[in-house]
């Protein structure tokens, strides 16, 4: 027969596991983004040491674009060459896309992949496993950059198409210079449609928010994945890009707030003296002016997806009633375990 000592251990890490749902299933989605802080506080170091590395990744493919594609997007080498002033445009877009794209969804999906597996673990009452999670990462880091690069693509579509009237704008006024109305109509509509692709980014990056966490945890496709992340955040689908922006906002005043003081207390040019007595001044200098973009990513990337985690779980206790699943699923292994402890 069953010895007692296996069972009450199960009874025992059953009830925990029972509190800690219940706990979840009372929470409100503000609630959870709650617990994503305090559970930063309690695994930071954890998350903030597995995302070291990618997080750099993403500083790479940042620094790309304001580095390098946006200069060039207002400049031009082929004066009055319309037709090749067009296809500049192009080639530095394609070159954000196919160079800088990768590089930070590298990044981001590897932190998605790290911080969603050990944040489960201790939503389901498992010891979070570092080296299992790095497992994971290197069996769905392939998986979920495909995913990550359409919903780039998908969120970005507003911005493309904003930049395409842009570009029908400038044809109009190089064909038809005398035609004000025509061009200024079109350009209208170009601001506009800047604007609109905004709104579209949000909503996309809101209602595809947890399709990284169902294509690790549930082992869905790339289509499905998106699909049930638009089933499962629909009535929160306004929070969700609320916190976006909230996090796209905190990041934007620490690197300029640091900035501010930078430049207010002189350190930059502090920072260069210093440097010239050291070996390769440049690379130091250029350390020290990307380091707060850095720590901002560093910190700010883990604490996002350990939100969606949370989330995802919120929403399938709401909707799904997982806990009862779950606790089925408990009931199940005990049931095989029972069976050769005879």
């Amino acid at each position: 027969m069953v010895t007692s000592d296996p069972v009450s251990r199960f009874v025992s890490e059953r009830a925990a596991r029972s509190d800690r749902r219940k706990r979840l299933r009372s929470t409100t989605f503000s609630e959870a983004v709650d617990l994503a802080v305090r559970m930063f506080q309690s695994m930071g170091w954890t998350f903030l040491r597995v995302s070291a590395a990618p997080a750099f990744f993403c500083l790479v493919g940042i620094a790309f674009v304001t580095g390098f594609i946006l200069p060039n997007l207002g400049t031009t080498s082929h004066v009055g060459n319309w037709l090749a002033q067009v296809g500049e445009l192009g080639e530095t877009i394609l070159l954000a896309v196919v160079v800088a794209g990768p590089l930070y969804l590298i990044g981001t999906s590897s932190i998605s992949i790290l911080v969603t597996h050990m944040v489960s673990d201790h939503l389901l009452g498992n010891v979070p496993d570092e080296r299992a999670a790095k497992r994971t990462l290197s069996l769905n880091l392939g998986r979920v950059l495909g995913l990550s690069f359409r919903e780039m693509l998908l969120s970005l579509s507003g911005v493309l198409a904003a930049t395409a009237l842009l570009v029908v704008s400038a044809a109009v006024n190089q064909f038809a210079p005398s035609n004000d109305f025509v061009t200024g109509i079109t350009g209208l509509c170009a601001v506009i449609a800047y604007c609109v692709g905004g709104i579209v980014f949000l909503y996309v990056r809101a209602t595809h928010a947890l399709a990284p966490a169902v294509l690790i945890l549930e082992g869905a496709s790339m289509k499905e994945a998106a699909r049930r992340s638009r089933e499962l955040s629909k009535e929160i689908t306004f929070e969700l890009a609320g916190q976006f922006f909230l996090v796209a906002i905190f990041s934007a005043i620490a690197v300029g707030g640091w900035a501010a003081i930078v430049q207010f207390f002189g350190l930059d040019q502090m920072v260069k003296q210093v440097a010239e007595s050291l070996p390769i001044p440049n690379l130091w200098v250029g350390a020290f002016d990307i380091a707060p973009a850095y720590i901002v990513l560093w910190f700010v990337l883990p604490y996002w997806s350990a939100a969606v985690t949370l989330a995802y779980y919120d929403r399938r206790i709401r909707k799904e009633g997982f806990d009862i699943d779950a606790l089925a699923g408990d009931v199940w292994r005990a049931d095989q375990v029972g069976r050769f402890q005879l």
